[in-house]
């Protein structure tokens, strides 16, 4: 299980997946498969919060990720290779994210609320 963080548009969107779970259907961007994208680092993720907003915020979730693939993820209805269990994009990069495609192995643990740095 690792801590990953998932970046999010604003306050009533974190606090609905808090509720209700994180939603791979409701992926606007699959460039790396119709999953749900969850960064190791903090500073990678809020780059997909809303930037003109006065506070950023993030989903601090844990993350099933097993046997992770890390080669080319397909982007068809194909899914994972067998016997992977989710794919890890850019390894050996700071921006370094896990895709999971299924919601159940990832809970939404905290809302993390942050002010832009000055």
């Amino acid at each position: 299980m690792k801590c990953l963080f998932h970046g999010t548009r604003s306050e009533a969107a974190g606090l609905s997946i808090l509720q209700k779970g994180l939603d791979r259907n409701r992926t606007t961007t699959a460039f790396h498969g119709k999953g749900v994208y969850c960064a190791a680092n903090p500073s990678y993720a809020i780059t997909y919060t809303d930037q003109t907003a006065p506070l950023q915020y993030l989903v601090l979730t844990c993350v099933l990720t097993g046997r992770p693939y890390t080669g080319v993820v397909p982007m068809n209805s194909m899914g994972l290779p067998p016997k992977y269990d989710s794919a890890l994009v850019n390894q050996d990069d700071q921006d370094c994210f896990y895709v999971s495609f299924e919601d159940e192995k990832i809970y939404p643990a905290y809302l993390l609320e942050l002010a832009p740095s000055s």
